[in-house]
């Protein structure tokens, strides 16, 4: 099978509490996704046709929460391989969160998965901005996550799109004709996970003149 073109983000919450339900997270997540176009964007066609970009519904965008109960830790990341391993269906919008509850101990998680055409765009904390807890004022530190100019495109000139495209044909026809790596033989794709305190990834991230995604891989 082809790789998956997805990256998955999970998110600790704290035990001190009362349980999240799947009704208050999937009504915190609507609230903040219609607040940011970036949540609601999506696209169709592409390829070798122009894409369409379209915003989703306020019900794509609740039939995009969901929850999901497991037994144990090991359970739990047998999920999260398994939902690695699948492609993001739909085109509107490209990310999907779930709510990951787990028994033995008793945990829960906030999964997000999310296409690279936000994921390469949006760091972690700006997905944070669906869901955390804060007034409203707390909140606007998240803005800087998801109202960047860099997510104000303009029009694409014409010759500038046909050598993009020829580069990608070139790039494509180079990239298939090198020795490919050989595909599990369990036909599972394979999963790595990774925990770092977030300061400490940004602090290795600026040392190596990285972004964050590029410092992980």
């Amino acid at each position: 099978g082809r790789p998956t073109a997805s990256a998955a983000v999970l998110f600790d919450l704290e035990d001190s509490g009362d349980p999240i339900s799947i009704d208050e997270l999937r009504g915190r997540i609507l609230e903040r996704a219609l607040a940011y176009d970036v949540f609601r964007l999506g696209f169709s066609r592409g390829k070798w046709r122009k894409p369409l970009v379209q915003r989703a519904s306020e019900a794509e965008l609740a039939d995009n929460v969901d929850q999901v109960f497991v037994g144990t830790e090991s359970d739990a990341l047998a999920w999260v391989s398994r939902l690695m391993s699948s492609q993001l269906t739909g085109s509107t919008p490209r990310w999907r969160i779930s709510l990951l509850n787990q028994e033995r101990p008793k945990r829960q998680r906030i999964v997000v998965c999310a296409h690279h055409v936000l994921s390469d765009g949006i760091a972690a904390a700006g997905f944070g901005a669906l869901f955390a807890d804060g007034s409203p004022e707390q909140l606007r530190h998240f803005d800087r996550f998801l109202t960047a100019d860099r997510f104000e495109l303009g029009p694409v000139d014409k010759s500038d799109a046909k050598r993009a495209i020829r580069a990608l044909r070139t790039s494509w026809h180079e990239g298939s004709a090198r020795p490919r790596w050989p595909s599990p033989k369990s036909g599972r794709h394979e999963v790595g996970y990774l925990s770092v305190p977030t300061v400490e990834l940004l602090r290795k991230a600026t040392q190596r003149s990285a972004s964050v995604g590029e410092s992980i891989l």
